[in-house]
């Protein structure tokens, strides 16, 4: 391992924690790095219930686009400026090892959108 004293690594997406963890795995680290993944992909479910990751960032992409949506809206039909030229936040959820079995897989919130 490159760098021997790592003790977390957090990452831009959920592949990358996942390459990550092969790598400590193979470096004979196991347990020892922290490892935290981003946008809580599909993957990383099965990796936390395996416990191989430690947690990923839902960074609720089905919200987001909703209000994308009701932005771009607002802007193609002739509402006032302020109805869309503003900045929307959405929430982001850790999930960890304990609190997986909570997550929501994207495609059920998407058949909740009514």
């Amino acid at each position: 391992m490159r760098f021997p004293y790592v003790d977390a690594i957090v990452n831009y997406n959920d592949p990358t924690a996942l390459g990550a963890y092969q790598a400590v795995k193979a470096a004979g680290k196991d347990g020892e790095v922290l490892i935290i993944g981003n946008q809580m992909q599909p993957e990383a479910v099965q990796s936390l219930q395996n416990n191989e990751i430690n947690g990923s960032w839902d960074f609720n992409p089905v919200e987001s686009g909703i209000a994308l949506a009701d932005l771009t809206c607002a802007a193609l039909t002739g509402a006032p400026e302020a109805d869309y030229a503003k900045t929307v936040q959405t929430p982001a959820q850790f999930y960890d090892n304990q609190t997986v079995a909570n997550f929501q897989p994207w495609d059920a919130r998407i058949a909740a959108i009514g």
